[in-house]
């Protein structure tokens, strides 16, 4: 089942490839932000995770969580709909100013224009106790089970399950310019084009190949990670990385010229503008 939703995927990717716009994949269903600004959504509808809302458009980024949907509008605003069991679609009544989302397992994020975050939803391990006093944050990433930030003058905050060390942030790790939240472990991309991993390493998810550099973009996914390289050619290694996540035995760092984010696993690609 879950090949057959990364097969919708990719085919999905390449027909929106070239548009300029998003597409974001979780384990069970998938996003695509038109640049029309409206939303569509297919794979598993159950929990109502694809039920876009009637007459939402106005949107400038979305999230697919584990079994919900998050979709930022130009005006700051939020917008979830899908499973709502732990109150991950309930948005924090006044949230405005919001500069980006990101839907994890059972919990969002909200990152404000003022470099604050705003989490909601199941709070076990604590993952929606944003830290006192964080501020000055860039960007956020929302994990299964833990969240991060990352602060504008390149250091990284955790918090949440801390039990396979997906929290515990290295000692000196600074220049960072990315982050990414898998379900068990965490990814950051450095200024130099390097990437730093921590957490569970079972399946060597953790295990950055030797030499890998020129990276411009990571993304850490249920048990595997990915990095993806400034130069080289396209299509060709998007199958490459696609062959990857049916598991097919490939090489974990991949060449592709145009700017993409990775989204492995539990989230497939997103197009940057």
């Amino acid at each position: 089942m879950k090949s057959r939703l990364l097969l919708i995927a990719f085919f999905g990717f390449l027909c929106f490839e070239g548009s300029g716009q998003t597409i974001e994949t979780s384990n069970f269903h998938s996003l695509a932000l038109k640049k029309d600004g409206t939303v569509v959504a297919w794979g598993g509808s159950s929990n109502g995770r694809c039920d876009v809302p009637n007459g939402l458009k106005g949107v400038a980024a979305v999230s697919a969580g584990g079994s919900h949907s998050l979709a930022l509008k130009e005006d700051g605003t939020v917008v979830a709909w899908g499973d709502n069991i732990y109150e991950q679609c309930d948005i924090p009544h006044g949230l405005t100013g919001v500069a980006a989302v990101a839907a994890g397992g059972s919990h969002s994020l909200a990152l404000k224009k003022d470099g604050k975050v705003v989490a909601w939803g199941e709070n076990k391990y604590e993952k929606c106790e944003v830290p006192n006093g964080l501020y000055g944050v860039v960007a956020v990433a929302a994990g299964r089970s833990h969240s991060l930030a990352l602060k504008k003058n390149g250091m990284v905050v955790a918090w949440g399950a801390g039990f396979d060390r997906r929290c515990e942030v290295p000692n000196g790790l600074y220049s960072v310019v990315a982050v990414s939240a898998g379900d068990f472990h965490s990814l950051a991309l450095k200024e130099d084009g390097t990437v730093v991993a921590w957490g569970l390493s079972s399946n060597s998810r953790c295990d950055v190949p030797n030499g890998l550099k020129g990276v411009v973009a990571v993304s850490a996914g249920g048990s595997h990670s990915l990095a993806l390289k400034e130069d080289g050619t396209g299509k060709t290694t998007l199958l490459r990385i696609f062959l990857m996540f049916l598991g097919v035995n490939v090489d974990v760092a991949y060449i592709i010229t145009r700017p993409f984010t990775l989204r492995a696993s539990h989230k497939f690609f997103r197009r940057v503008a």
